[in-house]
Formats: structure tokens, sequence, C-alpha cells
């Protein structure tokens, strides 16, 4: 990134640091009103597989449900019918029906449709909503379970759209990400157990139940509905029950406590009462560097079952051979010394080969830990056999971020959302990136922990790489594995800002190749409706993928 964009994006954050702006009004109006037209919905019902009846179950709360009621009547395809709880009015409209009873797993028994989603009477959903979940429906005929995005409606003006993942576990375990629009099967709805509650916190329990027992949960890629209403916030011992429900039924040792923002979760897993660390640290170039690192790392670090492999490589400097020499001597640290001709991935392998530990920690000397239980905070991901990699919030002295988690295309090769920006807890879009648990396509180049059972499934970094892309390449192996990567706030690192450094010239094109999947498409986990060129998430006023950024594009 240029020293001059750099500055700007300092001098953006510090004003909106300063007057209190969220990011969520930082969202340029008019680029989002300019991606609201540019997104045309041409699709004919004509050529669907199937022509599903929807559901839809409007919440009065004793209000009268005009908007969300005309917002169906405008609706493209007309296979729907809509519930509407808590109202004595009668409509004329024979799609439309009253639920008074306040018993609602009564619900199934005025319930016809295919699919059924929940709304309140004050939104209003785009007249294209059933029509794209149909089209998605006959696209994706063993799902069970379909969410779009959404946005808000103040002063008659949509705005603050929430742009949302692919279908994302943990991160649904952090926050109720879904939210609205959410479509179950009838089959599901029953299957699950219903909707016990219609508060924020019965929706957020129902969401997990529904995700948990579906086959399959597809991310419908669209703004579908508007909230005329901001939501009420999540009751945390409800939910807090729900969730530990879940992990019960999903068969996972864990427990949830409140989150980083209200709203939000810390799921935590139980771990074995001793497992083995071995950090392989990598990167010091002098004496002084490595004695700090390893000084800050004794003073901080809590957990008392880890051991540290120093890969020194190619050095000369006689001050850092003798202290190495030290080290070794007295057991500190093991060290293991590499020619400059070795490449990072054979570096790190053969550190690992010769070493016998239940979760390994590649780190570089440039970052330090910040908090005690930072190998804690990590390992109780990384030893779920679901899980490829985890990666820590790694911030300045002065609080900006630095890595919380990688984008792929972001920027070009890579990048981390709202870079050397201050970390805050009253931005909204802010907390669901930086402050909560969520899936990632590629985890962080400066520090990332992965299980040794893991690691030996995959057979190491790819030694074809040079440097530390090589750190991607393993992370989208781990997920075409079905491993997910993970990152995490609660293990929280400091080091300096770097510039960001494109792939050694010998791994450029290995590289692309990997990437270029992510480039051309998207990365899943961020979405195509932001600009990849900004590292805070800004709607692109027409969409487009990382690869336009990279120059490999043109070779």
């Amino acid at each position: 990134m240029g020293k001059k964009m750099l500055e700007f994006m300092n001098l953006i954050s510090e004003i909106f640091c300063e007057n209190g702006n969220s990011a969520d009004e930082y969202q340029t109006q008019e680029a989002y009103d300019k991606y609201l037209q540019n997104i045309s919905y041409s699709v004919n019902d004509a050529e669907f597989t199937v022509s599903p009846v929807f559901t839809v179950i409007i919440d009065s709360k004793g209000r009268a449900c005009a908007s969300c009621v005309d917002s169906l009547k405008k609706q493209r395809y007309s296979a729907w019918e809509a519930v509407i709880i808590g109202t004595d009015y009668i409509y004329s409209d024979p799609r439309i029906h009253t639920f008074n009873n306040s018993d609602l797993s009564q619900l199934c028994d005025v319930i016809s449709g295919d699919f059924l989603c929940f709304a309140n009477s004050e939104d209003v959903l785009d007249e294209n909503a059933l029509m794209l979940t149909a089209r998605a429906i006959c696209e994706s005929p063993d799902a069970d379970a379909f969410y779009t995005d959404e946005d808000e409606i103040k002063d008659g003006v949509r705005t603050a759209p929430v742009f949302k993942p692919v279908y994302s576990p943990d991160t649904l375990l952090s926050y109720n990400y879904i939210g609205k629009l959410f479509f179950a099967s009838k089959e599901l709805f029953t299957g699950c157990g219903g909707i016990k509650d219609l508060s924020a916190a019965g929706m957020y329990d129902y969401t997990l139940r529904a995700c948990d027992s579906a086959a399959h949960v597809v991310h419908i890629s669209a703004v579908l509905i508007s909230s005329g209403k901001k939501g009420d916030a999540v009751k945390r011992d409800f939910a807090i029950r729900s969730l530990n429900t879940v992990l019960t039924e999903k068969g996972l040792n864990g427990y949830a406590v409140g989150g980083l923002w209200d709203g939000s979760f810390h799921t935590h897993y139980v771990m074995p009462k001793k497992y083995r660390c071995e950090i392989i640290l990598y990167g010091a170039n002098s004496a002084d560097k490595l004695r700090e690192w390893l000084e800050l790392a004794e003073d901080v670090t809590c957990t008392e079952t880890y051991g540290i492999t120093v890969a020194s490589h190619g050095t000369e400097d006689t001050m850092l051979i003798r202290y190495e020499n030290a080290l070794m001597n007295n057991s500190a640290a093991k060290v293991m010394r590499f020619p400059s001709s070795v490449g990072f991935s054979s570096m790190c392998n053969e550190c690992v080969s010769l070493t016998n530990a239940d979760v390994y920690i590649f780190i570089s000397c440039d970052v330090f830990p910040l908090i005690p239980d930072w190998i804690d905070a990590m390992t109780e991901f990384a030893q779920r056999r679901d899980v490829g990699t985890v990666s820590p919030l790694i911030l300045t002295p002065d609080n900006r971020i630095t890595e919380a988690g990688n984008v792929i295309g972001l920027q070009g090769w890579w990048g981390t959302p709202y870079y050397l920006e201050n970390r805050k807890f009253t931005d909204a879009r802010m907390n669901r990136f930086i402050n909560t648990v969520r899936n990632i396509s590629l985890g962080g180049m400066n520090c990332i922990m992965t299980s040794g059972a893991v690691f030996t499934e995959l057979r190491g970094f790819d030694e074809s790489f040079t440097g530390r892309a090589a750190i991607a390449e393993y992370c989208i192996r781990a997920s075409r594995k079905y491993r997910k990567n993970i990152y995490t706030p609660f293990s929280c690192l400091q080091g300096t800002p770097q510039q960001f450094t494109v792939p050694e010239q010998q791994d450029m094109q290995r590289t692309y190749d990997v990437l270029r999947p992510y480039l051309t498409q998207g990365d899943p986990y961020f979405s195509n409706a932001y600009n990849p060129a900004i590292f805070t998430p800004t709607v692109a006023e027409n969409p487009y993928h990382g690869a336009k950024l990279n120059p490999m594009q043109y070779r």
C-alpha cells in the first residue's frame, strides 16, 4: 500500500474516531445507491425446475403490517402466503391468515408453504426476494436452509447494508450473523423443534437449531429485506442456554459466555488437561531481538507445557550465533540452523519433524504475545477435528489493527480488513470483522497455529514454496480437506506495522495458481459487494474481484 494511501486511511480513521461516527455511517450512501441500481435480477420463474410455495410469518407486535404486507403483494413470484401473528385484523386477500394462539408449537397447523421465513411488521421485502430464493432452491436441491443479505430503511432510504459470508458455523456461534431473511423448509422447521419465542434471542435460538439440523445451508448474495426498525438486543442468558444446547448436540465439549460486544458470544472448547505446544520461531536477525522475544514470551505466557524451536536462517551475526549457542546449552530453547538457500517451508517442516507436539505455532519474531492465555485461546480451536488453522489478532502498540485474519484478493493478493485502523467496540461493522470469532479463507502470515494431526495429514507445508506464501497454500489445502480456518480476537499479539510484501519472486506463479479461484470468483468469507481495493469494508458501486488488483493476471 502506498504511503499517501496509508496517510489518508489514518486521517480518515482519526476523523471518525473523534466525531464518534460508526462504520455504518461511514459507508457511503451514494455508492450503495449505485450498487442497488446496478444489481439487475433477470430471472424467469418459467425456467424453474420446481415452484416452491413460501410462507412468510409476520410478527405484528400489535402493530399494523401494511409495509410488510404491501411488499409481499408486490413480489414478482406469486406462490406465497402470509401468517400474521398477534392481530385480529381480517385481510381480504385469501393468501393472508392470522394466528392469535400464544402456543407457537401450533404454527405448523396453519402453514401450507414448502419454505417459511420470519419477518417483522415494519420489514420490507425486495420485490425479487421470493423469486431469487426460488431460483436458489432450484439450483441447490439438496439444501433446506437459505439466507440473504439485508439493510435498513431510514427516512425512506435503504441504507446500512449487511453483506454476509458463505455459511460460517463458527461465526454463527459468535452472533446471529444470519439474521434476516432466513428461509427453512417446513420439514426442517418441524424437525428442529420449531420456534419457541419471537424475541431476538428466540430467533437466534431457532436459527442455531435449524442450521445445525440442516442438510445444507446456502447464502443468497443479494440484499432482499430492509428493516424498518432496529431490532432488540439478544438476551444474553437465553442465548447462552441455546448455544450450550447446540454445542451438546454437535458433540462439541464446550460452553458459551458473553463476547466482546453486546449481542456476541464466546464459545470455549474444553481442552485436554495436558497438551504439548511447540512454537516454531523464525525471523530473528539479531541477538537482542531474539532475547527480547523469549523474555517477553516467558513473562507473559501462562501455558506451561510449551517448547520453543528457534529456526535460525542463514545468520552470520556472531552475537546471534553466540546467543543461540547459550540457549542450546541451558536448554531454554532448541535451535535449528539452516543455510540461506533453504526455503521457509523446508525449514518449518524440518523443525516439526524433530519435535513431538499436539499443536504447533509458526510465529515471526516481529510479533509478541500480549495476553497470558494466548496459546490456550488458539489451542481450544486447533484441537477440534474439523479445524485446520487458527489465527490471532495482532495490534500495534497504539492499538491499530495489523492482522485479523486475511481476505484473499483484498488489495491484490490478500489483506486484513481495517488494516491500521484503531480497534474499537462501538463500531457495528468493525465488531463483525475484528471483535468476533469467525471463519476465514486465509490465516495470518505472522502467526498461525495448526494441530500436529492436521500437519501430518496435510504432509506439512508445500516445499515448492520458498517464502511465507506457503502459509496461504496450507490454509487453502486445509479447507479443501473440510478443515475450517478460524480467526479469534481472544488470542492477542503485538507487532509493528509492516508493509505488505507480495510473494517471493520464485513463488509468484505458484501462489497465483493457488489463489486464482478466489481472485476470480471472490473470497466466500468476504462479500464481493465490498470494494476489494479498500481495507475498510465499503460498498463497491460495481462489484469486482481481487484479480483486477493483482498484476499476475496480466502475465
